[in-house]
């Protein structure tokens, strides 16, 4: 892990952070895995400030403890991995103290995470695949937020299926949006988020003017012209469908 850490070969810069693949055969199995070791520092850092918050809390337990004078031993067998406690002839609690060597390691090893995955990938492709999932998971538990659904306003069960459904076809678009705009978001985090992008979106499209027919709302900004080309069209293309669109709207 040592070698993860202080390997400036193994950084990513998309993800800043450490990453490091290892193909090896795991559980028995006869088939050989692929372990994608990954090291974050700055994760690390709020990992090591929580353990030792954690730590503080559980020294402020085990004085109180003490001073309650706990004779049995089984009320303090929690604190055995990472404290030596001590009971005098009559199996009283009276002292610890904390197990330097299991706590070091503990904090050696915040930071550090892995992906197991049976297919061969780099330890970036499997970050990348995890983390769209998780993505999907977090926005599916987000989305009575985000699409408005705090609470369901159906009594039947198939208006609620359904209302399921929209949402959840509507959080897979989401997704695919945000994997098409990872390498614009990638260059700048502030103006190519989702839900910048989504507003983008929405100032496409045609309206009805004093001439009773339908134009294209506004020409493209260049911004607009970025998103659309991540997802494989161009200004012509735009315009050609916009026009296609507008053809039955004119004639009704």
């Amino acid at each position: 892990m040592a070698l993860l850490k202080e390997g400036y070969q193994y950084y990513m810069e998309d993800y800043e952070l450490y990453g490091k693949t290892i193909e090896k055969e795991l559980f028995h199995t006869g088939k050989k895995q692929y372990i994608h070791i990954y090291y974050d520092g700055i994760a690390a850092e709020r990992e090591k400030i929580i353990i030792n918050q954690r730590f503080h809390k559980l020294d402020q337990q085990l004085e109180e403890k003490k001073n309650q004078i706990i004779k049995r031993q089984e009320d303090v067998a929690g604190y055995k991995k990472y404290y030596r406690l001590k009971f005098d002839e009559n199996g009283y609690f009276q002292s610890y103290k904390r197990k330097d060597k299991e706590i070091k390691e503990l904090i050696n090893r915040a930071g550090f995470f892995a992906i197991i995955t049976s297919r061969k990938m780099s330890a970036s492709q499997a970050l990348e695949i995890y983390r769209d999932r998780d993505a999907i998971e977090k926005v599916f538990r987000m989305e009575k937020t985000y699409l408005g659904n705090d609470v369901f306003r159906v009594h039947l069960d198939e208006h609620l299926e359904s209302k399921v459904f929209i949402s959840f076809i509507a959080l897979i678009i989401r997704n695919e949006i945000y994997k098409s705009l990872k390498p614009l978001y990638l260059k700048n985090k502030k103006e190519y988020t989702v839900p910048k992008v989504l507003r983008e979106y929405e100032k496409l499209g045609v309206t009805k003017l004093s001439d009773k027919k339908y134009h294209i709302r506004y020409k493209l900004t260049n911004k607009q012209k970025n998103i659309l080309k991540q997802i494989g069209i161009n200004e012509k293309e735009y315009i050609e469908f916009a026009r296609e669109v507008i053809k039955p709207l004119d004639k009704n």
